[in-house]
Order: C-alpha cells, then structure tokens, then sequence
C-alpha cells in the first residue's frame, strides 16, 4: 500500500537572493511522492528560478530512453534543480510530458527583446551623435559668420584704418614680428577690450607673420598661434 504524503502543500523556505531570484510555487495541486522527494522538490522551488518565474511544475521527460521527472519552470521552460528520480513521485505517468517548446518560444523571445534593446540603444546612441555633429556644424557655421562680418568690418571701417595707420607708423613701417618686411596691417594682441582696444594691444605686422599668428583659422599648427597648438592637443 502506497503511504500517503504528509504535507498538504509546498512551502517555500527561503528569500530572494541577489541575483533576482525568489521562491515560486507549484503549478496544480501537490501529487504524492516520497518524503525525500518533497524536500527536494521543496528546495527547488524555494530556490527559485532566474527567469524570476512564479509558477513550475511537475513533469516527465524522455532523456535518452530513460524517463526522468523535472520540475519544469512555467516562465522560461528551464529545468530546475535538474532530474528527479521518477521512483520517488508515486504517479509519476499522470505528470505532464515535458514542454520543449515553451524553453524555445522563451529563448526566441529573449532574444527578440535583446535585439530591439540593441536597436534602441543603437538608435539613442546615433540621435546622440547626429545632435552632437550638428550643434559642431552650427557652432562652426557660427564661427565662420563672425570671421565674414570682422573681415567685412576691417575692409570698410574708417575709425579701424586710422587706427592701423597709426600703429604701423609708431612701428615705422616695419613689421614688429620679424623686424624685417613692411607692416601691412594691425595685430590684436587680445579681443578683451573690443576690435578698437588701446593701441598698445595692437602690433605692427606682415601678412605672412599675421598669418602665422592666426594659424587656427586655416587648421595649421604653429607655435605662434597657441589656439592651433590647443586644438590639435584636442
């Protein structure tokens, strides 16, 4: 005579651990089974699944000609705890055969869900980037305004060619760069006070040296222009 299961239900003994785990329980009602295999059934179940599942159940499953018993997770359709000897769950043939397609429909799905994350996250990523490369263009497009405007500004300001005048005469017409070709224009030393500052933060200088000293608006290097030294160093 087969002895009759002493517990009613299964309860699980143990609390979410850190891997987002936590107890489930048994799908249907407890069959009867041995004791062994109640607490055994009993510590997977309190153990948990890493799918975060909240229901499993008992089911039979041919394993190279050998039926063996699994507790079959309802969520991911994983195994957990592994094979249960199917001697210890007295009507073992009334379970459930094993379900191979809720483990596939599970594994299809996750990896549907990771590739539109990926997708998300490939799309934020390039909205970032084309923001990014767009305030550049326009701070560029910016900057590209403003030198238009001060050129155009030099070309037809009479109070800023008076003032290069008298700086290229108080330097005697010589560059005060190389000291050795005429002076052509007026060199800011600063832009803190303006585009008509006091006239001792203007120099005397040649084109070419004027050209070496603003080397950053044509992307070259040169150690008279610290902001193409900087830039580059970026």
């Amino acid at each position: 005579m087969q002895p009759e299961n002493p517990v009613p239900e299964l309860r699980s003994v143990v609390t979410p651990d850190d891997r987002g785990r936590h107890p489930m329980r048994l799908h249907g009602p407890l069959p009867r089974m041995t004791a062994e295999a109640r607490d055994r059934v009993e510590k997977c179940l309190a153990g948990g699944c890493y799918c975060g599942g909240e229901t499993a159940k008992l089911t039979r499953r041919l394993i190279r000609a050998a039926v063996t018993v699994h507790l079959q997770c309802d969520g991911c359709g994983r195994s957990i705890g592994g094979a249960l000897p199917r001697q210890h769950h007295y009507n073992w043939q009334d379970y459930a055969p094993w379900d191979e397609d809720l483990r596939e429909d599970y594994n299809r799905q996750q990896q549907t869900e990771a590739a539109e994350r990926l997708a998300a996250r490939q799309a934020e990523w390039k909205s970032q980037w084309d923001e990014t490369f767009a305030n550049l263009a326009a701070q560029g497009e910016k900057w590209a305004q403003r030198r238009r405007e001060y050129a155009m500004w030099c070309r037809s300001s009479p109070e800023w060619h008076r003032l290069r005048a008298q700086v290229i005469e108080r330097a005697d017409g010589t560059c005060e760069a190389c000291l050795s070709a005429p002076a052509v224009t007026a060199h800011h030393l600063t832009y803190d006070l303006g585009v008509m500052p006091p006239a001792w933060l203007l120099r005397a200088v040649c084109r070419s040296c004027h050209d070496r000293l603003h080397a950053d608006v044509r992307d070259i290097q040169d150690d008279w222009c610290p902001r193409s030294k900087r830039l580059a160093a970026e």
